[in-house]
């Protein structure tokens, strides 16, 4: 997440955007920034915008609120997961 690379707390908030990363990596079959390596995708996570599907055309907008919801890169504005599954 944005903060463990900044150097801040491990959170239950940490745990959420870690859910969306998984997502993307199951629907597309790759996590994000897969073409760098790693050191320097993880430099990319908080300077980038949050990552998204590559074709989100093909998924419902469930699946794209829900991202958006856990890739928030606030991580006091990223949804818990209570409010993930009161919402979805």
């Amino acid at each position: 997440s944005p903060e463990c690379v900044l150097g801040k707390n491990y959170t239950t908030s940490t745990d959420i955007w870690s859910l969306g990363i998984c997502l993307i990596e199951m629907l597309e079959g790759n996590p994000p920034f897969a073409f760098m390596n790693n050191q320097r995708a993880m430099k990319m996570i908080p300077v980038r915008e949050a990552p998204k599907l590559s074709h989100p055309e093909k998924w419902s907008s469930n699946v794209i609120q829900f991202l958006a919801s856990c890739l928030n890169k606030s991580a006091e504005k990223r949804c818990t997961a209570s409010q993930l599954l009161q919402v979805y």
